[in-house]
This record gives C-alpha cells, sequence and structure tokens, in this order.
C-alpha cells in the first residue's frame, strides 16, 4: 500500500522528490556497494 501511495507521489512531486531523495540516494547506492 505505502509503495503504491509513493509511486503516485513520486509522478506528482518528481521534481521535489527527486531533489530530496537525490542525496538519500546517493548515500544509499554507497552503503550498498560497500555492503555488496
Amino acid at each position: 500500500m505505502v509503495e503504491d501511495v509513493a509511486l503516485d507521489d513520486e509522478e506528482e512531486t518528481t521534481l521535489l522528490e527527486t531533489e530530496e531523495l537525490t542525496p538519500v540516494s546517493r548515500e544509499d547506492q554507497t552503503h550498498t556497494e560497500e555492503h555488496s
């Protein structure tokens, strides 16, 4: 349910979500790479 809402919200707030998630995504990728 949360995922569905998030997907719909992302379409509406693509720019806002992207700008806010950009740094988080980058950090998440680094952690994932280190974990792999």
